[in-house]
This record gives C-alpha cells, sequence and structure tokens, in this order.
C-alpha cells in the first residue's frame, strides 16, 4: 500500500504542480467572488479530477497490467484510490479553510459568516460522496469509457447542490420528528456511501481485463 501511495505522489509531483498552482491562486480569488460558496464548491471538485488524472495515466501507460503481477491483492489497489482522493479533499478542505480564515484577518471589510467554515465541510463530504459515485464508473469502464457519466454526475452535484442548499441549512428530519445537524447527518451518509462503494470498485476492477 505505501508503494502505491508513493507511485502515486511521484506522478501527482511530475504531472500535477502546474494544475496545483493553478487550484492555489483559483481558491484563494473565490472569496472575493459574489458566490464564494459556488467557487469553493467547484475547487474542491478539482481536487477529485485530480484522482481522474492520475488514473488516466496509469491506463495511458497500461500501469494496471504492471500491477497485476505484483504481490498486491485488488482490495489494496482500490483502496489507494480511495484514499488518495481522501487526502487530496482533505487538503483542498485545508487550504480553503486557511484562506478563508486568512481573509478573515487581513481583510475584515470582506465579511463572511464564520458558518462559513461548516459549509465547506459540507462541500468536502458532498465531495466524497461523488467519490463514492465516481470510482466505481472509473473501475469498471476505465477513465476514457466512463467520462460521460462523469460529466453528468458533476452537472448533477451544482443542479442537486442547489435545489438541496436550503433543506441542509435547515437540518434533517427524521421519522421521529427529530433533527440532526447537517454536517453530522452529511456525514454518516458520506461514510456509509464510500463503505458500499469500496464494495462496488473491488467488484468491478476484478472484472476488467488486463
Amino acid at each position: 500500500m505505501k508503494g502505491i501511495l508513493r507511485k502515486d505522489w511521484y506522478v501527482f509531483l511530475k504531472y500535477g504542480k502546474l494544475f496545483s498552482l493553478f487550484i492555489f491562486v483559483y481558491s484563494f480569488f473565490t472569496f472575493f467572488t459574489n458566490n464564494p460558496a459556488f467557487y469553493c464548491l467547484f475547487c474542491m471538485i478539482m481536487s477529485v479530477l485530480m484522482v481522474k488524472m492520475l488514473m488516466a495515466y496509469e491506463e495511458q501507460e497500461k500501469w494496471d497490467s504492471l500491477a497485476a503481477c505484483f504481490p498486491m491483492r485488488p482490495e489494496q489497489v482500490v483502496l489507494e484510490k480511495y484514499l488518495v482522493a481522501l487526502l487530496l479533499s482533505g487538503a483542498m478542505l485545508l487550504l480553503l479553510s486557511i484562506e478563508f480564515l486568512g481573509i478573515h484577518v487581513f481583510f475584515p471589510q470582506k465579511v463572511l459568516d464564520s458558518s462559513f467554515l461548516q459549509i465547506l465541510f459540507l462541500m468536502f463530504c458532498v465531495n466524497m460522496l461523488m467519490t463514492a459515485i465516481e470510482l466505481p464508473l472509473m473501475f469498471r469502464f476505465g477513465v476514457n469509457r466512463s467520462r460521460i457519466w462523469l460529466t453528468i454526475l458533476v452537472m448533477a452535484v451544482f443542479i442537486i447542490g442547489s435545489a438541496v442548499g436550503d433543506v441542509l441549512r435547515e437540518g434533517v428530519v427524521f421519522w421521529n420528528g427529530s433533527r440532526i445537524a447537517p454536517v453530522t447527518g452529511t456525514i454518516v451518509l458520506s461514510v456509509i456511501a464510500l463503505s458500499l462503494s469500496l464494495r462496488f470498485s473491488v467488484a468491478a476492477y476484478k472484472k476488467r481485463e488486463f
């Protein structure tokens, strides 16, 4: 597992530095727009697309065929991509949070409610839900063949996110009438979705022909 993570780290350093610089600069200026939440969500989605970039290079170099010769279980190969997605999304959450706090200190005239940190964490959870749908498709069909589904998925995230934003702010209502904070509900949903997604991805990876 450590070796696969190191391999992806080297690929990221070689091909992802310019993309990372763009995201860093872009994410900073999102807080000076009229709708920072929308552009922050865009940055979060970009972090998931980095995983797609890594998998695209693996397909190009026939990495899966090579990995089949190594003493690695399919579960390890699949789990590593979930860890990479989690690390990249977590790094983006940390970056946006630091930039938010920095703007709060150095640009006090740019008023942003402190609850925006909660919104950022909700975006992180939505990103994990998107990952839970995206990775099984890529493991089953490959990056190129699943591209149309990924495009539909990104569009659906923006549409659904806009539609249910008010519901999330009010909290999730259960059958007994009690309410739970939107962050807590989204965390539970993300964990369940990732657990199921991991099982589907492992099954899909085993069916692929190398």
